[in-house]
């Protein structure tokens, strides 16, 4: 996840479930970024997601309905109803809305998963994500200094925990991304980008 990105509704009804866990995390988002307002309406709608699948996996359905009828890309098939050049600076404009406040928060929520992990002897083996590099700003390059900041003293903090930064792995660049897509790399880029991965692996001791 973009721990500088804010977290939205969605994120929050497709989490799984953790009853006892959710009156905690309202409390925490009310103290951090003003939703407690919000929190009841939030809070009806995750336990409707919680007993009717329906609701809570909704979009599954619409994007199969969308597949058959070519309103979207999302399965692969062409785009007949959206630009292709309209959708890739919608994905850019996603990628560029960061925002530094929303870093505590999310930082709190992430420690609650790794205390979580510790507490059922899961290791944790956190990547550094990647942005297309056209995305790249001053911006969100500070806002990724203040995060691999954080996420590596978590990672000196809990024993289980090993944080791999991008430079150790492939670095994806312009031209292993789909055409006119800015948040999907190609399978022969992924390909490459997992082997990286398993060559890491075997010369380190986790």
């Amino acid at each position: 996840m973009d721990i500088a990105r804010n977290i939205t509704r969605e994120e929050i009804l497709l989490n799984p479930d953790q009853w006892k866990y959710l009156s905690k995390l309202f409390i925490e988002m009310g103290e951090y970024n003003g939703l407690r307002n919000n929190s009841i309406g939030i809070m009806g709608e995750t336990f409707i997601a919680r007993l009717l699948p329906e609701y809570k996996y909704g979009f599954v359905f619409r994007g199969l309905v969308n597949k058959l009828i070519g309103y979207n890309n999302a399965f692969n098939k062409k785009d007949v109803r959206i630009a292709d050049k309209a959708r890739f600076k919608k994905q850019m404009n996603g990628l560029n809305s960061l925002n530094k406040d929303n870093i505590e928060l999310n930082m709190v929520l992430f420690e609650d998963l790794i205390l979580f992990c510790a507490k059922e002897n899961i290791p944790v083996i956190i990547l550094e994500g990647q942005y297309i590099p056209l995305a790249y700003t001053k911006k969100n390059l500070e806002l990724n200094l203040i995060v691999i900041k954080k996420i590596n003293e978590l990672a000196n903090k809990y024993g289980h925990v090993r944080f791999i930064p991008r430079s150790e792995l492939y670095q994806f660049q312009v031209e292993d991304y789909r055409n006119n897509d800015a948040t999907h790399v190609t399978k022969e880029s992924a390909i490459r980008y997992t082997k990286s991965f398993f060559l890491y692996l075997g010369t380190k001791d986790f």
